[in-house]
C-alpha cells in the first residue's frame, strides 16, 4: 500500500521593497529562514531600503502558497492582477512584483501575506509589515509621486448604479465624507435617521450630493472628497476603466509587458 508522505512544515521570512529602477513596482520575496541573512546582505549592499518579517505558520514548500495583499499608503495599480500575486518556499529565494499605486503619502505601505485569497480569520495570516514610503530613496520617491498624481479623472457625474455600489464600500465614513461633500451637521443628522444600515445612510448621502449638485456632482469633486477621508482606493473601483489610462512611464512599456506575462521569471 502506497503511502502518501508530505513534506515537513518550515519557517519563511519575507521581503518586501520598491524598486530603485521601476519604482511603481513593489519586489517581493519569500525564503527559508536560513537564507534570511544572505537577503539581507544582498538587498544592504545594493543601499535598498527594505522591510522584512518572518512567517508566524510553517510552509509546506513547493505547495503552499502566500498571497499578497496591500494597503496604507499604496494600493494596486490594477486589482485584476492582485490574485495571480503570491509566493511560494522552495528551496532557493521566490521572488514576484505588484505595480502599485501611491494613495496616501504620508502613510507608509502596509503588506500582508495570507495563506488564502481572503484576508478573513486570524488563521490565514502569514506575515504583516509596513514599508516607509518616506524611507524610499529619492529618485524611487519622486517616481511614486508621480504616479500619485497623475490618474486622468474622466468627465461627468457618477452614475445612481456607481453611487449604489461605492455606498456599500464607505461604512462608518460616510459623516466625515457628506462634510467633504458640503453638507451641514443638520443635513447629515437628517440622512442618519434615514435608514439604520450605513450603506443606506451613505447612499442616500451621496443621491442628496447628485440632486443638490446636478452637473458639478462629478467624477472629480467625488475623486477628492474620497481622498480627503482616506477612501480613495474605492475610486478605482467606481471608475476602473478610467484608472487604466493612467499615462504609463515610457520606460516601463516593453519590460513590464514582459513582467505581466513571466511575472515569476526575470529578476535582476
Amino acid at each position: 500500500m502506497t503511502r502518501l508522505i508530505r513534506k515537513p512544515r518550515r519557517p519563511a521570512s519575507f521581503f518586501a521593497y520598491f524598486r530603485p529602477d521601476f519604482p511603481e513596482i513593489l519586489r517581493l520575496i519569500c525564503c527559508h529562514t536560513q537564507l534570511t541573512h544572505a537577503v539581507i546582505q544582498d538587498l544592504e549592499n545594493r543601499d535598498v531600503i527594505y522591510a522584512d518579517g518572518s512567517s508566524k505558520q510553517d510552509m509546506i514548500p513547493g505547495e503552499d502558497k502566500a498571497f499578497v495583499f496591500v494597503s496604507g499608503g499604496i494600493c494596486p495599480f490594477d486589482d485584476e492582477d492582485v490574485d495571480d500575486v503570491y509566493l511560494r518556499l522552495l528551496e532557493d529565494e521566490f521572488k514576484t512584483e505588484l505595480r502599485v499605486r501611491v494613495v496616501k503619502y504620508e502613510d507608509p505601505a502596509k503588506i500582508e501575506f495570507h495563506n488564502t485569497l481572503t484576508t478573513t480569520g486570524r488563521k490565514s495570516l502569514l506575515c504583516k509589515f509596513h514599508l516607509p514610503i518616506q524611507n524610499v530613496p529619492l529618485a524611487a520617491r519622486h517616481g511614486l509621486m508621480e504616479l500619485a498624481q497623475q490618474p486622468e479623472i474622466k468627465d461627468g457625474t457618477p452614475t445612481q448604479d456607481e453611487l449604489e455600489g461605492l455606498s456599500r464600500k464607505i461604512s462608518d465614513k460616510w459623516k466625515k465624507l457628506g462634510r467633504r461633500l458640503q453638507f451641514d451637521e443638520a443635513q447629515i443628522t437628517d440622512h442618519d435617521k434615514k435608514d439604520n444600515e450605513l450603506s443606506e445612510k451613505a447612499y442616500y448621502l451621496l443621491m442628496a450630493w447628485k440632486s443638490r449638485d446636478a452637473s458639478n456632482a462629478t467624477y472629480r469633486v467625488l475623486h477628492k472628497a474620497l481622498s480627503d477621508v482616506e477612501l480613495l482606493t474605492l475610486f478605482s473601483d467606481l471608475s476602473r476603466k478610467n484608472w487604466k489610462k493612467l499615462n504609463r512611464p515610457a520606460r516601463l512599456s516593453n519590460e513590464f509587458e514582459s513582467y505581466r506575462s513571466c511575472k515569476r521569471t526575470w529578476w535582476f
